[in-house]
């Protein structure tokens, strides 16, 4: 059974522009559900998917056992250029994927503390050797670096109480569920701040994830790696959740289109290496998200090397 509904697929497709006998990559594999969309109604000459969970591999390799010209990599697709160059492909791929969005496997079934709805450990590891957990950095970091982090990358207004609330729990015993957890951002936040249909847990969750798996960083600094192994006309589409990973491909993309970064600053040599597909986001409409609720937070970005 799979879980994840690929999202955006006709618009993935459709700024991926496939070419016969092309190369691709799919930086974040999951289920493949994307990818199997390339290679059901193309045929192209590779396809190579990284996904760093190996359980989630395993489910995409049966997933694509039928097709035989995949490579699977087991890794975190920040070691991208290592890896194509490694094998003599870097800067000739003509279309590659990255679908930063959280797998349904994840929440349902990985039993790593991604979903607050039941009771798991604090793990939150997309991959199987991260160096920390989501419970290290609750128990064990101080209470300005709980509210950082829940402030810079969680978007939270409550971070200050939370993480002082944290730090007092953790002084009669350690916190190690999702659902203690929860239990304390909730008893953080007057409920009349409570979004209705989200979680008041939502926000700081999100930032143990980031913390955890490293993943703006990873964003951020793998990006020009995508560009740079783009063959002529190879395209990069790149699917974000929330508003500090779009910002971020968002700056990334105009960077190397007008050569101008994010504070103003210009770059002439990284000017007109890509032309931006995108001017805004291109978002999931409303039929896609009745059926996939994945959808309903997505942006898509695109760019095609020049």
């Amino acid at each position: 059974m799979f879980f994840h509904k690929a999202v955006m697929p006709e618009e993935v497709l459709k700024y991926l522009a496939v070419v016969p006998g092309g190369v691709y990559v799919d930086c974040t594999l999951g289920e493949g559900g994307h990818s199997e969309l390339l290679l059901k109604n193309f045929d192209i000459k590779l396809l190579i998917g990284f996904e760093q969970d190996k359980d989630i591999l395993e489910i995409a390799k049966k997933r694509l056992n039928k097709y035989k010209n995949t490579v699977f990599i087991n890794d975190n697709f920040f070691n991208l250029s290592k890896i194509l160059k490694d094998m003599d492909i870097f800067g000739k791929v003509n279309g590659i994927l990255m679908d930063l969005g959280l797998s349904m496997y994840h929440y349902k079934e990985s039993k790593k503390g991604f979903s607050f709805e039941r009771d798991e450990y604090l793990d939150m590891s997309f991959g199987n050797n991260n160096d920390i957990t989501a419970y290290d950095i609750i128990n064990y970091y101080s209470e300005k670096e709980l509210s950082r982090i829940i402030w810079t990358l969680g978007e939270e207004r409550w971070a200050r109480r939370i993480a002082r609330n944290i730090v007092e729990n953790r002084k009669q015993k350690k916190i190690e569920t999702t659902l203690e957890l929860k239990n304390i951002v909730e008893k953080s936040i007057p409920r009349k701040f409570w979004k209705r249909g989200l979680s008041p847990a939502t926000k700081t969750f999100q930032s143990l994830r980031i913390a955890v798996n490293n993943e703006l960083t990873n964003l951020e600094q793998t990006l020009p790696d995508v560009i740079y192994s783009l063959a002529k006309k190879g395209r990069a589409v790149v699917l974000s959740y929330h508003s500090l990973e779009d910002r971020i491909v968002k700056n990334i993309f105009r960077l190397y289109d007008r050569g101008i970064d994010e504070e103003g600053n210009e770059h002439t040599d990284k000017k007109g290496i890509v032309k931006v597909l995108t001017k805004k986001p291109v978002v999931a409409g409303e039929s896609e998200i009745r059926k996939n609720r994945s959808a309903r937070s997505a942006k898509l970005r695109a760019v095609e090397k020049l």
